[in-house]
């Protein structure tokens, strides 16, 4: 009886040994726990946040993500009147490929979650888990998706081929996190600072240009590099008219040195004026008209005023501008030669202010004006500075800085009001 009952123990330790190992099963062989377990797998959801972080950085690289911070300030259109930059609501930030990396794990927050099996095949599984993602640069903004994926086992390991990346996922608004709420205004305060400093640029650094200074700033500060054909093309009409090659390259080693010469004079230059009319007499014109240091007649931009059929607003304290950027007004864009010239952006106001010891007597004369059916003359003095030049578009990109606004009765010239718009 002793004997036997030790053979039967003897033989169930044999059994216990051989009992596999999951690695070492076929998929076939797995059990139904077995094989969810494999769908949790710590190395599986590792190869899962590796594809989707080597995805994410390949899409961020072709096409950052570019956001507004802001947009929930978007409440109404007096905010969009008064100071569309003081609300910030157009600034965008471009999350990059860059961030994503630095960030990645730590203040960019992946996590896969409810991973579970739904499908058994002969060599593979199929699973279903949940993506979700959160940076602390993309405020208020999560991404999640509920995805696929299939495991099949090579040697010893468990590997799926799922590919992931921020591209895929669904953007969803969300309640930004305390972490980037801080990240916004540290943004906002860098974004303060740079105006500060724009705003703080000394009047004398200004300077007038004329249409063809806009070519010389496009070549000089443009990052991409030109060749010596393709200057010469722009800027030489006698090399465009000549078609022996030696004379062309004659006329090249002559005029060449003279064209990049005054580019290089241009490489610097990030300040410049320019200047608009509405309803102002010729003579008025004249006198104002903003000349370069040569004598050419300076750039200008598009249309600047109010109508003195409104109402001062003694709220605003003021009149409301109607200039670019203002009242959803867009830039002022000049194309001439394939190269444009932008005010896409600005950081002045939208209110022309009248101070309070002159606002009775301004009121009174412009209400004179609208109700003679007129409009009172304008003079408009824009300081621009030089944000962007692209290479790829053809395109200067500047801000407007502040306005001088000169307001002039239309029948006697005189000068009714002296405002510096910022």
């Amino acid at each position: 009886m002793r004997k036997s009952l030790v053979m039967v123990l003897g033989f169930s330790i044999v059994l216990t040994g051989c009992e596999k190992a999951v690695e070492n099963k076929s998929i076939s062989e797995l059990t139904s726990e077995e094989a969810d377990g494999i769908c949790k797998r710590p190395d599986v959801i590792t190869q899962i946040e590796n594809s989707f972080r080597e995805g994410s950085v390949e899409f961020l690289n072709r096409n950052p993500l570019n956001y507004s911070p802001f947009i929930d300030r978007y409440n109404s259109v007096e905010q969009l009147s008064d100071n569309r930059r003081a609300s910030r609501i157009d600034v965008s930030y471009k999350y990059s490929a860059d961030d994503f990396s630095k960030g990645f794990g730590t203040t960019d927050k992946l996590k896969v979650s409810n991973a579970r099996l739904t499908g058994t095949g002969k060599d593979d599984l199929s699973c279903s888990a949940k993506i979700e993602f959160t940076s602390d640069k993309i405020y208020g903004i999560s991404f999640s998706d509920d995805f696929t994926y299939n495991i099949k086992r090579e040697n010893d390991k468990f590997v799926t081929d799922i590919k992931l990346s921020l591209e895929g996922l669904t953007r969803s608004k969300s309640e930004p996190t305390v972490s980037q709420k801080e990240w916004r205004d540290k943004y906002e305060e860098k974004l303060n600072a740079d105006d500060d400093v724009l705003r703080n640029i000394p009047d004398s650094e200004y300077k007038v240009i004329s249409q063809n200074d806009i070519y010389y700033i496009y070549f000089a500060q443009a990052p991409r590099k030109f060749s010596d054909d393709e200057l010469m093309g722009f800027f030489s009409s006698k090399w465009n008219n000549t078609t022996d090659v030696f004379a062309k390259e004659d006329i090249k080693k002559e005029e060449l040195p003279k064209i990049k010469e005054k580019i290089e004079q241009y490489k610097n230059l990030k300040n410049i004026l320019s200047y608009s009319t509405f309803n102002l007499s010729q003579q008025l014109a004249d006198k104002n008209a903003l000349k370069t240091e040569s004598g050419e007649k300076s750039i200008e931009i598009s249309t600047s005023w109010f109508s003195t059929r409104d109402s001062y607003d003694m709220t605003k304290k003021g009149y409301s501008y109607e200039a670019p950027s203002c009242n959803m007004n867009g830039g002022l864009t000049i194309e001439r030669r394939g190269i444009r010239f932008t005010t896409d952006d600005s950081l002045r106001g939208c209110v022309v202010g009248v101070p309070d010891d002159k606002a009775r007597e301004v009121s009174a004369k412009l209400a004179a004006i609208g109700r003679q059916g007129g409009n009172a003359g304008f003079f408009v003095k824009s300081y621009l500075h030089i944000s962007k030049v692209d290479g790829s578009d053809n395109t200067i990109h500047t801000t407007v800085i502040k306005d001088e606004v000169n307001v002039y009765d239309p029948e006697t010239n005189e000068l009714i009001l002296d405002a510096v718009v910022r």
